[in-house]
């Protein structure tokens, strides 16, 4: 028997004896996960070369090209942007507020908050949204404060690997402090929407259009990321099987 049948008929047994014995088995559920949410922010720190992940914290990229073309619901977003000298901070700082994972309906459950994410970059961009037309040639720099993040998702089993069936998604931000330079190539016009974009940012995790789409983009990342990696090894990680 390889580990990656021994590991998932393990699980099993994990989940039945939740299911049968409520109070110590439930502590030990809950211990194994939490540590590997705990583990996961070393690896965020160092990095894990041979599940091929990158040190997150502190992120930096020396550039990231983002290109959009998305054409739905009559709505047109066009975007062509490049950012450089990409730094992120505090991604690996967060409080595990709740975490689970059920074997039986394949479902992962994470809550966690970060109390203070800084990011910064230089970037050159120019985009459109049906005939609204946006462009900017600057700095950005930013910190998000008490950022909690809730996520409920379904997997099914792709040969190999697991799949994103089904995912559901909550953000939410106490407080944003984004500062930009170069918009529309006006730096009183970046004022403005630097502080609009500050004073607004909580009301827009709320907006169902932009959370959809943020939903689409964060389950097309995770499947990317599953699609590399074998159950058994996805398995490794979480520490079930060595």
């Amino acid at each position: 028997m390889n580990h990656m049948a021994f590991g998932l008929i393990l699980i099993c047994c994990l989940t039945r004896a939740i299911e049968t014995n409520g109070y110590h088995v439930t502590y030990a559920k809950h211990t194994m996960f939490e540590k590997f949410l705990e583990k996961f922010k070393i690896i965020l720190k160092t990095g894990n070369e041979s599940l091929g992940i990158p040190v997150l914290d502190p992120f930096y990229a020396k550039q990231i090209s983002i290109k959009l073309d998305q054409n739905k619901n009559e709505e047109i977003i066009n975007l062509d942007a490049l950012l450089t000298n990409v730094n992120v901070g505090g991604l690996s700082e967060y409080k595990v507020i709740d975490g689970d994972f059920q074997v039986i309906g394949m479902k992962l459950n994470i809550n966690l908050s970060w109390p203070l994410i800084t990011a910064s970059t230089d970037y050159d961009m120019k985009g459109s949204v049906d005939s609204y037309e946006f462009y900017g040639n600057g700095e950005i720099d930013l910190s998000a404060q008490d950022f909690t993040l809730e996520t409920e998702i379904g997997f099914t089993v792709n040969g190999e690997h697991f799949k994103v069936k089904n995912m559901e998604l909550k953000l939410f931000l106490r407080a944003l402090d984004f500062r930009a330079t170069g918009l529309f190539n006006d730096e009183e016009v970046s004022k403005v929407l630097s502080a609009v974009i500050s004073d607004t940012a909580s009301e827009m995790l709320e907006d169902v259009t932009i959370m959809n789409r943020l939903r689409l983009f964060a389950t097309t990342t995770i499947d990317d990321f599953l699609s590399t990696k074998t159950i058994g090894e996805l398995l490794e990680l979480l520490g079930v099987v060595d």
